[in-house]
């Protein structure tokens, strides 16, 4: 904790720091053309059904073979979702769902209330994922971005790396410490082949 500063100023400017940063790398990954619907619609058609589902991780994972990514965690893609879309995908039921190999082995991912490692991913969820409001049939449907990537997706250039700062005090009395945070770093697509995007409905977003 830097002199001066309670722990929860610190937190709050640090939050505010892995928000922008997270959001930078977000919007790059975005540019990606490999852009693809749940249930196969597309923006303006989409309807509330088209929720994200453990047959289309399963369709992800086999065009990401396809596509020859190579994985990123071991021998594992990653997945970053929203709180929303993971609900959905941890409450299908059904042999072929998330839930069935959660109940009878690994049931702590139930007690933790994590998506954790499936049908070929790693999956992360995140409150930071795009959604965009009136993109569906009727354009009154939520769309929830989903972000699947292996190596190579995203090259990250950094000149000085993100971390917290203290500015010069102008105050003469010292009453006035500015605090914050100082980075000169980019992101940008490296190979648009190792990168997807999965969009779609969600059961708890705004679908009326």
């Amino acid at each position: 904790m830097l002199p001066g500063f309670s722990a929860d100023q610190v937190n709050l400017v640090a939050r505010q720091m892995s928000t922008t940063v997270d959001t930078l790398a977000r919007t790059e990954m975005e540019t990606s053309t490999t852009e693809n619907f749940s249930g196969g619609g597309a923006i303006g058609t989409f309807a509330t059904t088209d929720i994200l589902t453990a047959d289309e991780v399963r369709k992800e994972h086999a065009a990401a073979m396809n596509a020859s990514i190579v994985p990123i965690a071991g021998d594992k893609f990653v997945w970053v979702l929203s709180p929303f879309s993971s609900y959905d995908l941890k409450s299908e039921t059904g042999d072929g769902a998330w839930i069935a190999p959660a109940q009878y082995v690994n049931t702590e991912k139930i007690y933790n209330n994590e998506v954790g490692i499936f049908a070929g991913f790693k999956f992360i969820e995140s409150s930071r994922c795009k959604v965009l409001a009136d993109q569906g049939v009727g354009s009154v449907i939520d769309a929830n971005w989903n972000y699947i990537f292996g190596q190579e997706a995203v090259a990250k250039a950094v000149w000085t790396a993100p971390g917290i700062v203290q500015g010069p005090v102008t105050d003469y009395l010292k009453r006035l410490v500015p605090l914050g945070w100082y980075g000169y770093f980019g992101y940008q697509i490296f190979r648009d082949e190792a990168m997807r995007l999965l969009i779609g409905a969600a059961t708890l977003g705004t679908n009326a």
